[in-house]
């Protein structure tokens, strides 16, 4: 509880999270009750536990995490369930052995699929097919059985941590995408400019078009993602060409992992194809991953990419104006500006640099 008394969006999202795991621990409980040979009368039919997640829903200022993440990912009731079955274990010591009742076998303390389908309302074996949201978005594992219906199932971690409310990062994607922290502050008008248009892409409705910086260096065309992307209330990810596996299979299972990352942190991904010494093999590489991924991606390159399925929006990113730069030599000097006695003018008039190398030359200078 806060210190005004109200509840925190954090406390109410793990209050709910209990009364919804309580929802299928109640269908364990009865379906453990049912396999012994119990007949639940008409007032234990009533479900106490769908009552408070009722009450936990109305105290919730904003979405919970699992009702973010089943809209997102179109999970039915039955999904929606299944993956709590799955978090079970994970969040409640006392879980396991209720799936060792619930299906008779005191080895059994993970869920399985034929525990699922047997126990859960409205179940369909369609869910938990390769190609339905719970596996294909990797949402919930399942592991080696004596056959797929005594398969174990596991809750994928970094679901469970977005469930939770934590913001971490899914480990498989550490060596391929890093936190882009710097953003607006640091920018020009004139990338603040081409950051306002990169951002207007999106909410104008193109969804799923691939915003091209082209030109510049680098790091300018880095802040100018981080401040589009900040407007739309997002973080951003980058990632370098070069990483991206070659393979078909682990290609795709890098797409879908950072669509569901893109998903569950809120984050955009940058696509740095700036390296000039990259092949036309490399290229194709990166137009697949672009064509095969949704969520807002932008790419990062000396050249503007061909897409042949996917709308683009091509935005040079260019170096400081004269004045910017001017501009930006008084701010990098500071009190040591006026004792340049017109140097400014002169450093602007013969080097176009961009604002870091104004920054390290002048602080070299200093």
């Amino acid at each position: 509880m806060s210190a005004n008394g109200q509840d925190t969006w954090h406390e109410a999202n793990q209050r709910y999270l209990t009364e919804a795991l309580a929802v299928v621990r109640e269908a364990l409980e009865r379906h453990a009750a049912a396999a012994g040979g119990e007949t639940p009368d008409a007032e234990s039919e009533a479900s106490p536990a769908r009552a408070r997640l009722a009450e936990a829903a109305e105290r919730l200022g904003a979405p919970s995490a699992l009702e973010t993440l089943c809209r997102a990912f179109a999970l039915s009731s039955f999904e929606r369930e299944v993956l709590m079955l799955c978090a079970g274990p994970e969040l409640e010591a006392s879980f396991g052995a209720l799936c060792a009742a619930a299906q008779g076998d005191p080895q059994r303390v993970r869920p399985t699929l034929g525990l699922a389908l047997a126990a859960l309302p409205e179940a369909h074996w369609s869910a938990l097919t390769p190609g339905a949201a719970l596996r294909y978005w990797r949402l919930i594992e399942v592991g080696a059985g004596d056959s797929l219906a005594a398969s174990p199932l596991r809750i994928d971690e970094r679901v469970l941590h977005h469930l939770t409310g934590l913001r971490t990062l899914d480990e498989h994607l550490a060596g391929f995408v890093r936190p882009v922290a710097d953003g607006a502050e640091d920018l020009v008008d004139s990338h603040r400019e081409v950051a306002e248009a990169a951002a207007a892409v999106w909410t104008a409705g193109k969804g799923e078009a691939v915003v091209q910086l082209v030109g510049g260096e680098g790091a300018a065309k880095r802040r100018v993602a981080a401040a589009a992307v900040a407007r739309l209330g997002r973080g951003l990810h980058v990632m370098p060409a070069e990483v991206l596996p070659p393979a078909p299979h682990d290609l795709d299972v890098l797409m879908r992992l950072w669509q569901r990352e893109a998903v569950l942190g809120g984050s955009a991904l940058l696509v740095d194809c700036d390296d000039p010494s990259g092949d036309a093999a490399r290229r194709r590489l990166v137009e697949r991953f672009l064509e095969g991924t949704g969520g807002p991606l932008l790419v990062a390159s000396r050249e503007r990419l061909r897409l042949e399925h996917r709308s683009t929006v091509t935005l040079e990113v260019k170096k400081p104006t004269a004045a910017e730069q001017r501009r930006l030599w008084l701010e990098a000097l500071g009190s040591e500006a006026p004792l340049a006695n017109g140097g400014v003018d002169h450093l602007v008039s013969h080097f176009d640099l961009a604002a870091p190398a104004i920054r390290d030359v002048s602080r070299q200078a200093l």
